[in-house]
């Protein structure tokens, strides 16, 4: 149990673009714009969610967002983030384990969506990575990049030395880069550097 953090939060990016444009029309729902425009909810449902960009791929303006963009009376280029004009974001929701330290970092912070996202892959990949050490191992890194502590306060709750921790930190690093765990697309000897590094610069405000 000293582990579980107290909060399990969910992210969901969307088009706050499009979604102020709908409001302004008292539109809250994206049934309710499919109906006024004549477009399918499938497809509204995808500029809201940011994964479909509103430029095609030979660069001109996609039909359905030029409807939208006269409906609302706007410019298209009015209706999504510049940054996703022409590239959709990879994916628009994530969980992630948090203490409130975790939450006032996100809060607080000037993370960018994709960062976010970012972040709740490395620290996915490192979580499942964890299973190839020992319980000592493990605990000790958990404590490092879970609990914020320090080498000298983990060697404090663990009745070890500082130099001991640093110790196993190293190891564990070593054994992690050696073994495969495979996680959706990622492999954890080819993806821990960079999501531990990832995991880290997030956590600091660095992303």
């Amino acid at each position: 149990m000293a582990d579980i953090k107290d909060y399990n939060v969910a992210f969901k990016v969307r088009n706050n673009y499009l979604v102020q444009a709908m409001r302004r029309h008292g539109i809250w729902t994206a049934a309710e714009l499919s109906r006024n425009v004549g477009i399918g909810q499938h497809l509204i449902g995808k500029y809201l969610n940011l994964a479909e960009p509103p430029m095609s791929p030979r660069g001109g303006w996609r039909p359905s967002v030029i409807k939208l963009s006269e409906f609302f009376r706007c410019l298209p280029e009015d209706l999504f983030p510049k940054q996703h004009i022409q590239k959709a974001l990879k994916k628009n929701t994530a969980e992630m384990e948090m203490d409130m330290s975790d939450v006032q970092m996100i809060t607080d912070s000037q993370l960018t969506p994709e960062a976010i996202m970012d972040l709740s892959d490395a620290e996915a990949i490192f979580k499942a990575a964890l299973g190839n050490l020992t319980a000592r191992e493990e605990r000790v890194l958990r404590l490092k990049y879970f609990e914020d502590m320090t080498d000298r306060e983990i060697a404090d709750q663990l009745d070890l030395t500082p130099g001991r921790v640093g110790q196993i930190i190293k190891k564990a690093h070593r054994v992690l880069r050696l073994k495969d765990t495979k996680i959706g697309d990622h492999t954890t000897s080819g993806a821990l550097r960079e999501s531990l590094t990832a995991f880290e610069g997030a956590r600091n405000g660095r992303m």
